[in-house]
């Protein structure tokens, strides 16, 4: 599943059986770049987000992201506060280490079930741009607008 797939899809919360808001963004971890966190659009223009932790996460469904959010603890992650947004990778350019410029990060690839970061989508510039998928592993490096990933062997 794509991120600009999830975005602005409703959250429900199944205990209170209403609609919270809807995906806004998603909150990473600063060191792992796995999501921490959903960030929710409640309501209209000067409304405040609320930030869901990740582990109320029950499902993501074609129509809507379902949560069980506990009263006694709203949900905030611990970490928010330096949380890096998911939105802010992309337009990221994406250079091999051996200096091989890629791309720009067009889409984030999520795990359909628990919402993990599994990768990139990469686009070449131009009108007839081509697209390819990295794959997010350990080896991959992140700048403040620069992704670096291990270059391919050679054959």
């Amino acid at each position: 599943m794509k991120f600009s797939e999830l975005k602005g899809r409703a959250v429900v919360d199944v205990e209170d059986a209403k609609k919270i808001g809807e995906i806004d963004n998603l909150l990473l971890e600063p060191g792992t770049r796995q999501v921490s966190s959903l960030k929710v659009k409640t309501g209209g223009l000067f409304s405040t987000p609320l930030t869901i932790a990740i582990s109320q996460l029950m499902n993501i469904g074609p129509d809507a992201v379902t949560v069980k959010v506990d009263t006694a603890s709203p949900g905030k992650a611990t970490g928010v506060d330096e949380s890096v947004e998911l939105s802010s990778v992309l337009g990221h350019k994406v250079v091999t280490d051996a200096g091989t410029l890629i791309g720009e990060v067009h889409d984030v690839l999520l795990d359909p079930v628990s919402a993990a970061v599994m990768g990139y989508e990469v686009r070449e510039g131009g009108i007839f741009a081509k697209s390819l998928e990295i794959s997010a592993t350990p080896e991959i490096r992140y700048g403040e607008k620069l992704i670096t990933i291990p270059a391919p062997l050679p054959s």
